[in-house]
């Protein structure tokens, strides 16, 4: 038996039934990470995703990044823009391997990759330098399984910036710690 009683569920239903009549007539607009984002907005997100599978599944990862990246909203070819690509293509990923549906996967991470190193290379601030650093440690050892890379980012991005880097002291200790039991067995091995 529910505990709502059936008055109060009516309301829900009625409540639910016209936030979505008002969003789809255009009318509500929804707060994502301090930006207004429209259903006209939704709309092309969804266009670019739906073509940026269709690429995937013609095997062409530059089409791919090409649908992704349009999706951006930070100004085009900026530090931000670059990260924000980067995250991007690794969501595409993420999500395409859930559904069994992407054979490109390690080309189109690599290609995050090379705008994360971009961002570190050229960023002036110590702190977006650290943020492109921490996330290509993510990439390296989550997507790719290059571990010794990860480890390099995660401590290159935990010397620019200390304060901001949690994740990336929490990766560091993790990656070490993993090392030493892999040089561990190494040793044990021989």
């Amino acid at each position: 038996m529910s505990s709502i009683s059936p008055r109060s569920h009516a309301l829900k239903v009625l409540f639910s039934s016209l936030v979505v009549a008002l969003f789809l007539a255009g009318n509500l607009r929804t707060k994502t990470f301090g930006a207004e984002i429209s259903a006209e907005v939704i709309q092309t997100h969804r266009q670019k995703l739906t073509e940026a599978r269709s690429y995937a599944r013609a095997k062409d990862s530059a089409g791919v990044e090409a649908a992704l990246v349009a999706m951006c909203r930070a100004v085009p070819n900026s530090d931000d823009w670059n990260i924000e690509a980067a995250q991007r293509i690794v969501q595409f990923v993420e999500s395409e391997r859930k559904g069994g549906r992407i054979d490109l996967d390690h080309e189109l991470l690599l290609r995050a990759t090379q705008k994360l190193t971009l961002v570190e290379r050229r960023a002036a601030d110590p702190a977006v330098k650290a943020r492109a650093l921490s996330f290509l440690g993510f990439v390296l050892e989550r997507q790719l399984g290059n571990h010794k890379g990860a480890l390099a980012a995660h401590r290159a991005a935990l010397e620019l910036a200390p304060a901001q880097s949690a994740a990336s002291k929490q990766a560091v200790e993790r990656l070490e710690r993993s090392s030493a039991v892999e040089g561990t067995i190494a040793v044990s091995e021989k």
